[in-house]
């Protein structure tokens, strides 16, 4: 069916230009400065300020896209009603909108932003620096983001960032964790535990020598080395390293056979090939880039993305730091390697390199909490690519766990063969990095199309019925709903509306 939609924009201000280096592949988000006015005004306000371009709400635009599903389920999420007084997590009255709120980090400002769905800013934190790039809601309404820090010992790779910064409600910097120097740097993306500690996605450098150590091929090394990805798990109330698994601690190689981890890399699909490069692409430092982590508390794992793989991973968080840079001990008894992969099975040397891949430089890969449609599956925000799939599609899969927490690996590649569901609308819908999608409760994804600043609804059968235009590039968008932790022990005052949002850009 073809549903309306409304469709709103946020007023954006400029105030000086810019040009972020945090754009995935070393792609630049640029905001140039701008002193125009538009000669429309968006819904609540009554003029276009100086220095702000003001965008247009459409109550009667329709849009559909495409999906493949086996599931039939949808919701709404639309409407005007306010809250009721309902309880929250806590048993307290919640004061939050039934509709929900989105989080934003634009990349061009130093402002995160949470609005409703009505286009309303609720609250706003500002910070010293850029975000670089994801942020997310804690409870009793704290906000913890990773932040560019603005004077970073290396620059060699994209999406740096170095800092983690967390923010009360009222905007005061209660935490911040510096991991940054001249070997190692955050970046990208960080994923908060029950118990409070933060899982921190982040670089280690490799010099020459040691990349040619470990079998890389020395025609596929730049002058610069080799950065690969490793996780540490922080205590904020110690500022610890409590955990940490490394990428360099579970390769194979086929190429030099004097060299560590020599083997038959089609028989390692646990390991990762200290070879393996995108087709065409020339040498450069940023070989893994995991752009995201997230966390499974009923499995004890993790999932992450290196986008130059164009698969996903995931790995056992119940081992010790040992048992991580080792194959054996945690729950599925494997060590650090890897447990499952699937998206691009070329990169273990199994399957056919275009028939069988399924993603192209995918974002944000998440399970699907309890409780919502697709519940213990994996989303995945697939960028595509211009010359191969020159489309992006938010999948669902359902992935081969077993109780054991292992997958199997029954035939040349991990299954499934095909995702569960999709949303694609080609021609329309191409998002080539950044983005990221949300399953929400009433069956409906949220969709954010990071590169053109868009944030959409989409329901389980692909009728787009909620639309927003932020008029500037994010990373991602978080949708929270009425009964996430993060609103309890908020009052109304704290809740309302404070009038259309309007981007800062820096």
């Amino acid at each position: 069916m073809v549903s309306s939609i409304r469709t709103r924009r946020a007023l954006v201000g400029f105030t000086a230009s810019l040009l972020i280096a945090c754009g995935d592949d070393g792609l630049p988000v640029t905001s140039e400065a701008s002193s125009s006015t538009g000669d429309i005004t968006t819904s609540g306000s009554t003029g276009t300020p100086p220095g702000t371009s003001s965008g247009t709400v459409d109550e009667s635009s329709t849009g559909v896209g495409s999906t493949t599903s086996d599931e039939t389920t949808s919701g709404s999420s639309s409407g005007s009603e306010t809250t009721d007084g309902s309880t929250g997590t806590t048993g307290e009255p919640s004061f939050a909108d039934p509709r929900g709120y989105t989080l934003i980090a634009p990349l061009g400002s130093r402002f995160t932003y949470l609005m409703d769905a009505d286009g309303m800013e609720i609250n706003a934190w500002e910070s010293a620096t850029f975000p670089a790039n994801s942020a997310y809601m804690l409870p009793q309404g704290h906000m913890i983001r990773v932040a560019r820090d603005p004077s970073p010992a290396v620059e060699l790779v994209s999406g740096s960032g170095g800092i983690v910064e967390e923010f009360d409600w009222d905007g005061n910097l209660v935490w911040q964790y510096e991991h940054t120097g001249p070997e190692i740097l955050a970046h990208h993306d960080i994923a908060v535990l029950p118990n409070g500690h933060v899982l921190i996605v982040a670089y280690e450098m490799h010099t020459v020598e040691e990349a040619i150590a470990a079998g890389r091929d020395p025609a596929h090394l730049s002058m610069d080395g080799l950065w690969s990805d490793f996780i540490v798990e922080v205590d904020p109330a110690t500022d610890q390293i409590v955990w940490e698994w490394h990428v360099w601690d579970h390769l194979v190689q086929d190429f030099d056979p004097l060299a560590t981890d020599y083997d038959v890399v089609g028989a390692r699909p646990e390991r990762i090939d200290i070879n393996w490069v995108r087709p065409g692409t020339s040498p450069r430092p940023d070989w893994t880039h995991v752009n995201a982590v997230a966390y499974n508390a009923a499995l004890d794992q993790i999932v992450l993305s290196p986008r130059t793989f164009s698969e996903i991973w995931i790995i056992d968080h119940s081992t010790s730091t040992l048992e991580a840079a080792d194959s054996v001990g945690g729950n599925a008894g494997r060590g650090g390697d890897l447990l499952y992969r699937w998206g691009n099975p070329a990169t273990y040397d199994a399957g056919d390199p275009i028939l069988d891949r399924q993603l192209w430089f995918q974002h944000d890969p998440r399970w699907i909490p309890a409780g919502k449609p697709g519940a213990e599956n994996i989303l995945v925000f697939d960028n595509g690519d211009p010359d191969f799939r020159p489309y992006s599609r938010v999948v669902e899969i359902d992935t081969p766990a077993q109780d054991d927490g292992t997958y199997p690996l029954d035939g040349l590649t991990y299954e499934p063969a095909a995702p569960s569901w999709i949303y694609e609308d080609p021609g329309t819908f191409f998002a080539s990095f950044i983005s990221g999608s949300d399953r929400i409760s009433d069956g409906r994804t949220l969709v954010c199309d990071g590169p053109a600043g868009r944030i959409f609804e989409v329901s389980a059968v692909g009728d787009v019925e909620w639309e927003y235009q932020l008029g500037t590039s994010v990373f991602r968008a978080e949708r929270y709903e009425a009964d996430h932790p993060a609103w309890d022990g908020l009052g109304p005052e704290d809740l309302a509306p404070k009038g259309p949002l309007m981007i800062v850009l820096d």
